[in-house]
C-alpha cells in the first residue's frame, strides 16, 4: 500500500541490529531481577548468616571500682560561751576561733582579772564565803579541786569551810585580785556546758565592753552529724556491696563509709569536719574500695546469665564447635569491660561473642 510505506520509517540492516541492541540493554536486567525474586524467601530470617567464634583470653589487673560522688552534710549548730555577771572593760584574750576549752582555760581578762572555763552542772550564780553551804559549794570544792586549788581530802561535803576559803584566795591570787578575801565571785567563772568546748567563732575584742550577763561571746564550731553520698550520674545510682569495704576520698584523705546506709561512718565524721569548711552544703568526692581488687578484665560481651541471675561465661569444649559454661562472679562492668571477680584466670580462654554462636546463652 503505497500510503502505508510513507508513514512507516524504512530501516536497513544495520539500523535494525541497532535498534535490537537496544531493547536488549533494558530487557536484560529487568529478567535477572524478575529470576532473583521467584527464586527468594518472602522471610529475611531465611537468609542464614556465619558467624565466626570469638575467642579471647582475660587481662590480670587491680580495680578500686571508683566513682564520683557528692556527700550532702548535716550540721548541728554548736552551742555558746555566755557571759556571767561582768563590770568592766575587755582587756585582753586569751583564746581564738580554733582553741579547745576545758576546766580551767583561761579565756579572757576583765578589767585585770583573768575569766576562767569551768564545766559544771550548772552555771555558778551567787556569791559564796565562809558557813555557805548547799550543792554549789560541793560543785566548787570539786572545781578548786580540778583547778589545783584544793586537796582531795578537803573537796568533800557541801560546806564552805575554812579549807575552802584557803582554796579560793589561791584562786583569787592565780587568776590578779590583788586583796584576796577568800569570798567566791561566780564572776570568775564561764560556764561550759560540756568538758572539752571547741571555739568556732569569738566575739569580743579587747578594749569593748564586757558583754552584758547571759549574751553570747563564744560559739562551740558546730558538729557534723552526717554525710549522706549520692552518685553524681543520675543514671547510675550509688549501690555498694555490703560485703566490702568502702572510703570516701576527699582529696588525699580517706573516710570509712557504712555501705549499708550510703553515709560516711560515725566514727569519721570528726575527722571529716576537720578537713570540711563549717556548714558547708556540698563535699565532693569519690568511693572506692579500701583495697583494690584483684581481678580478670573481659569484654562484657562475654558475660552471659542464668535464671537464678547468676553469670558465667563460656569455654570452648572439645572439637565440633561445642562450649561448656562456667560461673563467674563480678566486680562491677564499665565502658563494654566487665571485671571477673571469682571463677576465672587470665590464662583461661572464652567465647567472646556466645550470643552470636550459641542457639541459648542462658546459665545453667
Amino acid at each position: 500500500m503505497p500510503g502505508l510505506n510513507k508513514r512507516l520509517p524504512q530501516f536497513g540492516p544495520g539500523r535494525w541490529a541497532s535498534w535490537l541492541l537496544a531493547v536488549s540493554v533494558i530487557l536484560a536486567p529487568a529478567a535477572v531481577l524478575v529470576w532473583l525474586r521467584l527464586g527468594t524467601s518472602e522471610s529475611i530470617a531465611s537468609i542464614e548468616s556465619d558467624t565466626t567464634a570469638v575467642l579471647v583470653s582475660g587481662t590480670t589487673r587491680t580495680v578500686a571500682d571508683e566513682r564520683p560522688v557528692s556527700g550532702a552534710p548535716t550540721w548541728l549548730d554548736g552551742r555558746s560561751l555566755r557571759a556571767p555577771q561582768w563590770t568592766g572593760t575587755v582587756t585582753g584574750l586569751h583564746v581564738a576561733a580554733g582553741d579547745t576549752v576545758t576546766t580551767g582555760s583561761r579565756l579572757l581578762v576583765i578589767s585585770g582579772l583573768d575569766r576562767l572555763a569551768v564545766a559544771s552542772p550548772a552555771p555558778f550564780y551567787r556569791q559564796l564565803r565562809a558557813g555557805d553551804t548547799g550543792p554549789d559549794v560541793a560543785e566548787l570544792k570539786r572545781a578548786l579541786l580540778l583547778l589545783g586549788d584544793l586537796n582531795a581530802a578537803s573537796a568533800t561535803g557541801d560546806r564552805f569551810d575554812a579549807a575552802t576559803a584557803q582554796a579560793v584566795r589561791s584562786l583569787e591570787a592565780s587568776i590578779g585580785v590583788l586583796q584576796p578575801t577568800g569570798q567566791f565571785d561566780p564572776g570568775w567563772f564561764v560556764w561550759l556546758p560540756v568538758t572539752s568546748f571547741t571555739v568556732g567563732g569569738f566575739k569580743l575584742e579587747v578594749g569593748e565592753p564586757a558583754p552584758p550577763a547571759g549574751v553570747a561571746f563564744a560559739t562551740e564550731a558546730p558538729t557534723l552529724q552526717r554525710v549522706a553520698l549520692t552518685s553524681v550520674n543520675a543514671n547510675e545510682p550509688l549501690t555498694l556491696d555490703p560485703g566490702t569495704k568502702w572510703v570516701f576520698v576527699v582529696g588525699q584523705a580517706r573516710f570509712d563509709i557504712d555501705p549499708a546506709t550510703l553515709e560516711v561512718s560515725a566514727d569519721s565524721l570528726a575527722a571529716l569536719a576537720s578537713t570540711a569548711k563549717a556548714k558547708t552544703e556540698r563535699i565532693d568526692g569519690r568511693v572506692e574500695r579500701a583495697m583494690p581488687l584483684a581481678v580478670v578484665a573481659l569484654p562484657a560481651t562475654a558475660i552471659t546469665v542464668g535464671p537464678r541471675a547468676n553469670l558465667c561465661v563460656w569455654l570452648p569444649s572439645g572439637a565440633g564447635g561445642r562450649y561448656e559454661p562456667r560461673e563467674v562472679t563480678l566486680a562491677g562492668s564499665r565502658a563494654g569491660v566487665a571485671n571477673v571477680a571469682t571463677g576465672l584466670d587470665a590464662t583461661t580462654t572464652v567465647l567472646a561473642n556466645p550470643s552470636d554462636v550459641l542457639a541459648s546463652t542462658a546459665c545453667p
